[in-house]
């Protein structure tokens, strides 16, 4: 069966749909507080110990956006968000971390809102996420 894409109760991909659900998303998304931090920090380095004990890869994806989503992201968060996963990344042998968050790959119509990929992008994102699994994690 053909990857279907999102189905949630966003917004079709016209220009003026993307701009406004983007900034919706982006809002929805944004977290007002930092109080579960730590707690979610210790839960990954839980999952990333029993991970190297079993000698399990992990792969950590930024999916893509749609521009009006990634524009109004809280900045702030984002980086911080992209930091602490790429350290995960730089100081454990088993995990990689791709940030496909604004591949230009990735065009207005692969986009079923700004912050879900239509049945063709996932399609396109299945396909990415199979050769970055294939590249980084292949059986020698």
């Amino acid at each position: 069966a053909e990857a279907e894409g999102y189905k949630g109760q966003g917004e079709d991909n016209k220009p003026e749909k993307l701009e406004e659900n983007g900034k919706q998303a982006a809002w929805r998304h944004t977290k007002k507080s930092n109080y579960l931090l730590k707690s979610n920090l210790d839960q990954l380095e839980n999952i990333l110990s029993l991970a190297e004990q079993n000698k399990w890869n992990i792969l950590f994806v930024t999916t893509p956006a749609f521009h009006t989503y990634r524009e109004h992201l809280d900045q702030n968060q984002l980086k911080s968000t992209v930091e602490i996963i790429s350290n995960l990344s730089l100081h454990n042998d088993n995990v990689k971390y791709y940030n496909l968050i604004d591949s230009p790959e990735f065009i207005k119509e692969d986009f079923y809102d700004a912050d879900h990929l239509s049945g063709k992008g996932a399609a396109k994102f299945s396909k990415i996420l199979n050769n970055l699994i294939q590249k980084e994690f292949k059986s020698d």
